[in-house]
């Protein structure tokens, strides 16, 4: 009996969150960005709950069973974070209301992404890919970053994700914000650059090159100002590391 109201619970929670996601999406075309961002904050907070009690269910379902597919979802919330609001235009909605709901929207992203359904999806769409990248330039304010960097670690969970971030400068936007950041978001670059680096020794494939010792050597030496011990080991090399590593430290030019 107990099980049987928990599963009806859950029903009804799926039910709210999609009816609040038709409401939202029915007033995409009005011109209030207050309504807009009313309807978007009502989704947002509902599906915030609904999953944070779902990760505590003794039977939790995969995200698809409770919410059915998220995919809009996460693309939609994304091109959100990405323009920064519902909308360009702000003169009937408050700047701080705006701010609230790409950062509730932000978070909804990354709960999404636990899902491995979705981190695949993202980490085998370059524009996708391409799109979380670029909110680590767009999005304001270091708590946003470090939601950002969050979701690119979790999204880099094998070698070919690895290499496809590399590839749109991810490293390259990461060591910047490793080096420009200041406390917190400084020193969650610099755990996400040790996720990249930090690969297991029998993907290895070659000598170490000396850019990568470098590049580790410079990580690690920050790290020890923070107070962090990252502990990143220069046995680390595979297929098309060059790509990434490039981006790293920059070679030195041949002589002439």
């Amino acid at each position: 009996m107990r099980k049987l109201r928990e599963l009806w619970r859950q029903h009804n929670k799926y039910r709210r969150c999609k009816k609040l996601w038709e409401e939202y999406q029915a007033v995409m075309g009005d011109v209030s960005v207050s309504l807009k961002c009313a309807k978007l904050s009502d989704f947002l907070d509902s599906f915030q709950q609904a999953f944070q009690e779902l990760q505590k269910a003794e039977n939790r379902p995969d995200l698809d069973n409770f919410f059915g597919d998220c995919s809009d979802i996460l693309i939609a919330l994304l091109d959100l974070v990405d323009r920064q609001g519902p909308a360009p235009a702000l003169s009937d909605c408050s700047e701080d209301m705006v701010t609230d709901v790409v950062h509730k929207a932000l978070e909804c992203a990354e709960m999404i992404i636990h899902d491995e359904k979705y981190r695949n999806l993202v980490a085998e769409s370059l524009p996708v890919l391409n799109q979380i990248l670029s909110l680590l330039d767009s999005v304001q304010g270091a708590e946003k970053k470090q939601l950002a960097l969050k979701i690119l670690t979790r999204i880099g969970s094998d070698v070919k994700s690895k290499l496809n971030i590399g590839r749109l400068d991810g490293f390259k936007k990461v060591v910047q914000l490793m080096l420009d950041g200041e406390g917190d978001l400084e020193k969650e670059a610099l755990k996400t650059l040790k996720h990249f680096l930090d690969v297991q020794n029998e993907q290895a494939n070659g000598d170490v090159p000396p850019q990568l010792v470098s590049a580790v050597q410079a990580a690690n030496q920050k790290s020890e100002k923070l107070g962090l011990n990252l502990s990143l080991r220069p046995p680390v090399l595979w297929e098309g590391a060059k790509v990434l590593i490039g981006q790293l430290v920059p070679s030195t030019p041949a002589p002439e």
